[in-house]
């Protein structure tokens, strides 16, 4: 790439021309299912640049043919990772955590003390906040949970996140959605990092998934966490995917989608609205 080429009138380090972000965009379609629409092209172009730099390459045209490459395993995860990081918090969009507490966790811990296994789902779980949000969250109902067969699985297609996720440590900053009591009740500072307490973290498995991929999970759930992801896949690969939650949801089971989002395809019929984005999974039809 020429000298010439990494200036456009905006004084950009580097062009993102349309041809380079359409190839950027088919092979992200290609390894995650996600749809980037012309107006992702400035996040492209910033998330992307870093990797540039990183590389030290010249600019799009050759970072794209590396990544195409064999040679370029390694750096195409690195771009998902890049171009799938998101926004995300502890007790994000609150209403669904108390929707959960209120009118899904006595049910589950009624059955939990039966001697029944409790399974829930944090799908595109990001760097764990929400997972661990939901766990908090049953255990302010149940203290003792963790003596009883409960467990959150959480996951996520980036696997930087996961493996911050699994050291259950954010800066304080990243703790600052959550209120001074419920801090000191579930975190312990380590150095200048708050650590998610270890019942909370025991109660959550991490694993890398790709929603393009086979879904490896043996057990149907309780409750399906899937927020704020959906929206960045095409309608048709929407409905593949609400099509397999369906396969692995109970009869009565619980589903919480983002405030943007919506059901579709087949499954629609199946969702029975108990609340804003909370679902309960109805098989047989809505009555």
């Amino acid at each position: 790439m020429s000298v010439a080429e990494k200036q456009d009138s905006s004084d950009r380090a580097y062009v993102l021309s349309d041809s380079d972000f359409t190839a950027i965009s088919g092979l992200v379609l290609q390894q995650s299912g996600i749809h980037l629409g012309d107006a992702k092209k400035d996040l492209v172009y910033s998330r992307l640049t870093k990797r540039i730099r990183v590389r030290k390459m010249n600019g799009f045209s050759e970072y794209i043919e590396f990544v195409k490459s064999g040679a370029g395993a390694a750096e195409r995860e690195e771009l998902i990772s890049a171009i799938t990081t998101n926004v995300t918090n502890f007790n994000r969009e609150g209403h669904h955590f108390e929707h959960f507490s209120e009118h899904v966790a006595p049910g589950l811990i009624e059955r939990a003390r039966r001697g029944e296994p409790i399974r829930m789902w944090s799908a595109a779980c990001s760097d764990g906040r929400e997972p661990f949000t939901l766990a908090m969250s049953l255990l302010n109902k149940m203290p003792e949970a963790g003596n009883f067969n409960i467990k959150i699985l959480a996951t996520d297609i980036d696997r930087k996140s996961i493996q911050i996720a699994n050291t259950g440590q954010y800066t304080a900053d990243m703790v600052n959605r959550l209120d001074k009591a419920t801090v000191g009740k579930w975190f312990d500072p380590v150095g200048n990092m708050m650590q998610v307490k270890k019942p909370v973290r025991d109660m959550v498995q991490f694993n890398v998934l790709n929603f393009l991929d086979k879904w490896p999970m043996k057990r149907k759930f309780d409750v399906i966490f899937c927020r704020n992801a959906l929206i960045y896949f095409k309608a048709d690969m929407q409905e593949q995917i609400f099509d397999g939650f369906t396969q692995f949801l109970h009869d009565d089971a619980y589903m919480y989608i983002g405030h943007s989002e919506r059901i579709v395809g087949r499954a629609v019929d199946k969702f029975k609205s108990v609340g804003p984005t909370s679902f309960q999974y109805k098989p047989k039809g809505i009555k």
